[in-house]
């Protein structure tokens, strides 16, 4: 057995779905807490702050443009209320 990177071609070619992302980078963003603090002034918050803050963790290489596409592909529900309405590239942007 090898003992300099053993795993080699085994783990590399594991792709993980944007999905399978997206739900641990919200795992991730609840257990570290909302890094936005909620206001009482100004207009209520249309989208949750953990799954905002997932959906930027998971952004990556991706661009502000792609997201949201990808983001409405699986059909990932952002919003607060819940009515399925989905960012556009520049709400991304803090």
């Amino acid at each position: 057995m090898k003992t300099r990177r053993p795993f080699r071609g085994k783990i590399d070619k594991v792709r993980i779905t944007f999905r399978k992302s997206i739900e641990l980078a919200e795992k991730v963003a609840s257990e570290l807490g909302s890094p936005i603090e909620i206001s009482n002034r100004g207009r209520p918050p249309v989208y949750d702050r953990v799954k905002l803050a997932a959906a930027l963790l998971v952004k990556g290489m991706r661009s502000f443009a792609d997201l949201p596409t990808d983001l409405e592909n699986i059909q990932y529900d952002m919003t607060v209320c819940g009515s399925k309405e989905y960012p556009c590239s520049s709400e991304f942007q803090i």
